[in-house]
């Protein structure tokens, strides 16, 4: 999500194209924290869920510190990411270059296009963008 997130922000923000190989830089950058941080984080939080204690209310205290650092350490894979140089490529539209982003990290990801496979990119598209889907599926398909 924060890798998507990342190419939406390189791309409505800055108009910068980050292409295949940016969005593989950009999971290379994060990969160590996400497995030694915030995967064990999420994985004691939801060990912890509907838990059998003789004390309830510590276990539900207890999760929800561990849900709070396990949102500070997604916001610390957010500020890894924030923190990578961008390419030199723009785009003139910002819309434009945050659809190629999203086709690029579809494609990084070995994700094939097809029917309906588009759908939650072309949500998460027209949301960061202020646009309708139907905006979002155009150009998400490459189309003006």
């Amino acid at each position: 999500v924060n890798v998507l997130l990342y190419c939406l922000w390189a791309g409505l923000v800055h108009r910068a194209l980050l292409g295949e190989d940016g969005v593989r830089a950009a999971v290379a950058a994060t990969q160590a924290w996400q497995a030694e941080v915030v995967l064990p984080l999420r994985a004691v939080r939801r060990r912890l869920k509907g838990r059998t204690h003789p004390e309830p209310d510590r276990v539900a205290a207890l999760r929800s510190r561990v849900a709070d650092a396990e949102l500070d350490a997604e916001q610390g894979e957010q500020a890894l990411l924030a923190a990578l140089p961008l390419p030199a490529s723009r785009a003139a539209d910002p819309l434009a270059a945050a659809a190629g982003n999203l086709r690029a990290c579809a494609r990084a990801a070995g994700l094939a296009p097809g029917p309906g496979a588009d759908g939650p990119l072309v949500r998460a598209l027209a949301l960061a963008a202020g646009c309708n889907e139907g905006e979002a599926s155009r150009r998400l398909a490459g189309e003006r």
